[in-house]
């Protein structure tokens, strides 16, 4: 690594075609890519820049971490460009993976509304996608829940197959959150609920709070898939 190379440790991405690829590279190694979305007026956040270089030297190797800046304004219109005009293909280096399902939110049908809503802003907006599926947004530079958020993401966590017996459970687990979690959030895990439920009325504070007693969630705010699975059997 060259002198430059280790002060500018985010590769700068231009190209709605980079930004898919470099998303599905980090997938296939199981890897963690923190991206820095800005509009081209503003340019990539320059406060942020040394923290992510700190994170990225202080990272095991293992991990696969990568930091990546991403110019949606250039992104969009590139993507704009070949909607135009079919014959304007975005050039790729390496073909998709055969397995569109695994890779469904590296693909621009997934992502483009992020950067549309990003465009002409000027507060960045920073995106955590671990093993090619987006884990958590953070609007502008909050540097403390951007470096806990990277530490989370980087923590090694059990598979929940080893707690998660029933077929079924574990297929819908493996949908809504990584497979390599055994535990997630209380918002993720009530988002997860909700698609599965097909709620259209949020639960009251009393269904809430003796879901989450249930769920032995008060004090981490954290659902294990072992509780969930204990209290499944009874």
């Amino acid at each position: 690594m060259t002198a430059n190379q280790a002060k500018n440790i985010a590769k700068d991405i231009l190209s709605a075609a980079e930004f898919e690829q470099e998303l599905q590279l980090s997938w296939k190694e199981g890897g963690i890519m923190v991206v820095d979305l800005y509009s081209t007026i503003w340019g990539p956040c320059k406060a942020i820049a040394p923290t992510f270089r700190r994170l990225f030297f202080e990272a095991d190797d293992t991990l696969k971490l990568r930091f990546v800046t991403a110019d949606c304004t250039q992104i969009l219109q590139e993507l704009a460009d070949s909607a135009a005009n079919p014959a304007i293909t975005p050039r790729r280096d390496v073909p998709r993976p055969r397995n569109i399902e695994q890779i469904k939110e590296t693909l621009p049908e997934f992502w483009v509304e992020i950067l549309q809503k990003q465009e002409g802003k000027a507060k960045p907006l920073f995106l955590f996608w671990k093993e090619g599926r987006l884990v958590k947004t953070i609007e502008g530079v909050n540097t403390p829940e951007i470096c806990e958020t990277i530490k989370d993401v980087c923590t090694v966590k059990t598979p929940a197959d080893e707690y998660i017996t029933n077929p079924l459970l574990l297929e819908l687990w493996h949908e809504y959150f990584s497979r390599d979690e055994s535990e997630v959030k209380w918002d993720r895990f009530m988002k997860a609920l909700t698609a599965i439920c097909k709620l259209t009325v949020p639960l009251n504070h009393e269904e809430t709070q003796t879901l989450r007693t249930a769920l032995k969630v008060e004090k981490t705010n954290m659902v294990s898939a072992h509780v969930l699975c204990v209290c499944l059997l009874y």
